[in-house]
């Protein structure tokens, strides 16, 4: 939830004048702002939008959307005065009644509008300014960094914002500004479209998400689902492949063929059954299998074992000694270079650690800096850093500097210090990293020289046990060699097909996390009772384009969650095949749609709407009405409607007008501010 409770605009002049506005909204309330065209309803507008930090919405990001009386120049009684500083103050309340004033200065020769400051307190309490957060916005890192804009008011208003897919494969921040295209409707662009001035951000279908986030529905987590099974698809595809490529890499080298029925991912179920055999093929041009190979070879060395005869060789006895000396040797080398490789890793990882806390140290620096640039003022980050809030001169959170750093050291030589030790901490990991491979290339040799011996001593042993008739014996090292080198690579060939196995596990779990529909049960009752609402509110805000058997609420892909009409037997779009004032009327009982549906099933609407000059294309004065009394009629949520709701000469007939198109609406629910003259005045 967010209520606005007082807005004040304060502006000082080259020429020592000052100028401003106050303006006191009612929350829970239809606040109508009523003003002459050229009075500065846009001002006040677009004063609310920069302060929450959505001047996006109306044009652009700081000061390009503001008028020129809020950033160059006032005009005043026939004189033209320079600004020399401007500032707009919100004061807010949540759903848990904190209220927070937000001051953003528009023009300051130190502070840019890159800041935001936050007072834990309301606007009337603010005598000495004392702040209690000082923000960045527009920025990298405001939406997601302890020190961003953003950051701060998605937790002031209780959002938790999830990530969602973007263009680009990944995922994404739903952000603020996205979303609050359901609440702030501008007066030039914002009544063209639904949700018409979303900036770029990158999100996937932005729009979709914004409703699928104000209405909690299980769809936006479907997406996220449908997203990670194509990923997690992929991912097992390419495994797959890798795998059987290794398969054959084996088997060629063993001058062996093999049978492999699916080169693609299949479930465990299907592979089970599949085809997975290793064969040779003989002079006769037959299939012999891997296994009966290996039993012909085992038959024809026990054959040349049986035409052996027993020696009595003490100098191969003497051989085999030493070699199981220098085996043991090796063996005790291995088990050293093991327990130096486990000491280094431990090491490593405490380094790779302490690399990781001195990133978020430099990005907490980074914010820093980038505070103290938009500020201009190095001498309060420097009572930040020492923990001294740099107003109020009270102690801070200790999360906003670092024991580590330097508190006699600028944030830049702190920055440049933290950043010269995280090159050294990134020298030692990849030494560490080269050191430690080397160490395990050791160890390999090692061990391939270990088996080696361990190979003499078997023959070593065989000739004391055998007559070393050589050519028999030369048939038997090459056979037993050659079962070794088969029995190796069918085990690793076996290894490779059990990740098969289990990639076809992987297989079937993914594809039974396959969402076959795309609406919930839940998700589809909720776009039901926003049909319901919408076109009833079409109805009493006297939409006549189209009847109203015709239009629904998209639960197709085509226009998803949006108004459409049946024309014959295919859906369109409701923009096309309604007047300028019906889609205006169809904007109307969209938004209000959404946050009815929002608070009926408790979504994530904050119950606020700014709507500026909603009645366009000469709306006619009984749809006018009903939309304002809808408003006003709205559990828990506050208005604020900007209109000259066709009083533009401020004549009798005008008002006499205004008076009739409120008539019947409960005064209790209504508060008016009529602009007298002009909306920035000269403060005496």
């Amino acid at each position: 939830m967010l209520k606005i409770r007082k807005l004040k605009i304060d502006i000082k002049t080259v020429q020592n004048k000052k100028f401003g506005a106050f303006y006191e909204f009612e929350p829970n309330k239809l606040n109508l702002i009523k003003g002459n065209n050229h009075s500065g309803k846009t001002t006040i507008v677009s004063s609310l939008f920069y302060a929450l930090g959505m001047e996006e919405l109306i044009g652009g990001q700081n000061t390009k959307a503001l008028d020129s009386i809020l950033t160059s120049v006032v005009k005043y009684q026939g004189e033209e005065y320079l600004i020399n500083e401007s500032a707009v103050y919100l004061e807010v309340e949540n759903k848990s009644s904190k209220i927070i004033t937000i001051k953003r200065y528009i023009k300051h020769v130190d502070i840019q509008p890159k800041i935001a400051y936050i007072y834990e307190k309301e606007l009337d309490e603010l005598v000495d300014e004392n702040y209690s957060n000082i923000t960045y916005i527009h920025d990298g890192g405001s939406a997601q960094n302890q020190l961003g804009f953003y950051k701060y008011l998605e937790e002031y208003i209780g959002y938790s914002l999830p990530k969602v897919p973007s263009y680009n494969g990944g995922e994404v921040k739903l952000y603020l500004q996205i979303i609050f295209n359901a609440y702030f409707v501008e007066q030039l662009k914002g009544w063209t479209d639904f949700f018409a001035s979303i900036p770029s951000f990158g999100v996937k279908d932005p729009k979709q998400r914004i409703v699928e986030f104000l209405l909690n529905l299980d769809a936006s987590e479907f997406e996220k689902d449908k997203f990670r099974y194509e990923e997690e698809k992929e991912r097992i595809n390419k495994k797959w492949l890798e795998y059987i490529s290794q398969v054959q890499i084996k088997v060629e080298q063993i001058s062996a063929q093999i049978n492999i029925e699916y080169l693609t991912p299949i479930s465990i179920d299907k592979f089970r059954d599949s085809k997975f055999d290793i064969y040779f093929t003989n002079e006769n041009n037959q299939k012999i299998v891997v296994d009966d190979a290996l039993k012909n070879i085992k038959k024809r060395i026990k054959e040349l074992y049986t035409q052996l005869k027993k020696p009595n060789d003490k100098e191969n006895s003497k051989r085999l000694f030493q070699i199981r000396k220098t085996i043991q040797t090796i063996a005790r080398k291995i088990s050293k270079l093991n327990q130096i490789i486990d000491i280094k890793n431990y090491e490593m990882e405490k380094l790779k650690s302490d690399f990781s806390n001195m990133e978020e140290e430099i990005r907490k620096l980074t914010d820093l800096k980038k505070i103290e640039t938009y500020t201009n003022s190095s001498d309060r980050i420097s009572k930040t850093l020492n923990g001294i809030c740099p107003t109020c001169e009270q102690p801070i959170d200790s999360s906003f500097y670092s024991s580590k750093i330097d508190n006699i050291m600028s944030v830049d030589e702190n920055k440049k210090y933290l950043e010269g030790q995280k090159k050294v901490l990134k020298v030692y990991i990849d030494a560490s990293k080269e050191e430690i491979e080397k160490q395990k290339e050791i160890v390999e040799f090692l061990k391939q020289e270990y088996e080696e011996r361990q190979s003499i001593v078997n023959y070593l042993e065989k000739d004391i046990a055998l007559d070393t008739n050589m050519a028999v014996y030369k048939e038997i090292v090459d056979l037993e060699s050659k079962e070794k080198f088969y029995k190796k690579t069918i085990k690793d060939i076996l290894i490779q097909k059990e990740e098969l196995v289990n990639l076809s596990k992987e297989w079937k779990k993914n594809e039974m996390n396959k969402i076959t529909f795309e609406m919930s049960f839940l998700d589809n009752e909720k776009i039901t009772f926003l049909e319901t609402y919408f076109t009833r509110y079409l109805y009493d805000f006297g939409y006549g384009s189209k009847d109203f058997e015709q239009i629904k609420i998209s639960k197709q892909k085509f226009e998803k969650y949006f108004p459409v009409v049946k024309i014959d037997k295919r859906f369109e779009k409701i923009r096309i095949n309604s007047s300028a004032s019906d889609f205006v009327r169809s904007l109307w009982a969209y938004y209000i749609g959404l946050f009815e549906v929002s608070r009926k099933n408790k979504g994530n609407h904050i119950g606020l709407f700014i709507f500026d000059e909603p009645a366009q294309h000469a709306m006619d004065e009984s749809s006018q009405k009903a939309f304002l009394e809808r408003l006003s009629q709205l559990n828990g949520c506050q208005s604020i409607v900007f209109s000259s709701f066709e009083d533009k000469d401020n004549n009798d007939l005008g008002k006499e007008k205004f008076r009739t198109m409120i008539d019947g609406i409960d005064k209790s629910n209504i508060h008016t501010i009529e602009i007298d003259g002009y909306s920035i005045k000269k403060i005496d």
